[in-house]
């Protein structure tokens, strides 16, 4: 899937934020450049010249990843993207954003 908002349901939006979710992540805008191959994303960080390649799970999570949601949210999103509940994926996109997180490409935006 290269892009969950299209396969979103019309109807479909994030829950409303009540502050139970964790910080918000978003992207290291000036260090991090991306590069769309066949849907899945490269990302480089030219900093630290490390490249990591997502699988199209793992990019539809980055490309979530911009700020406006937390991990609760982004986890809703793709769990009525791909019809699923969101317990089925929840732990696996909460690891791929620790990951991204633990490997510089994203930070917590703690506001």
């Amino acid at each position: 899937m290269s892009d969950p908002a299209t396969a979103l349901p019309t109807d479909a939006v994030a829950p409303a934020r009540t502050g139970a979710g964790g910080p918000r992540v978003r992207p290291p805008a000036p260090v991090v450049r991306e590069v769309e191959v066949d849907g899945c994303l490269s990302l480089y960080r030219r900093d630290v010249d490390q490249v990591v390649v997502l699988n199209e799970t793992a990019s539809d999570v980055w490309r979530l990843a911009d700020g406006t949601l937390d991990d609760d949210e982004i986890v809703a999103l793709l769990a009525a993207a791909y019809g699923v509940a969101p317990e089925i994926i929840g732990d696996e996109v909460r690891a791929t954003l620790a990951r991204l997180v633990q490997e510089g490409f994203l930070t917590l935006d703690l506001r």
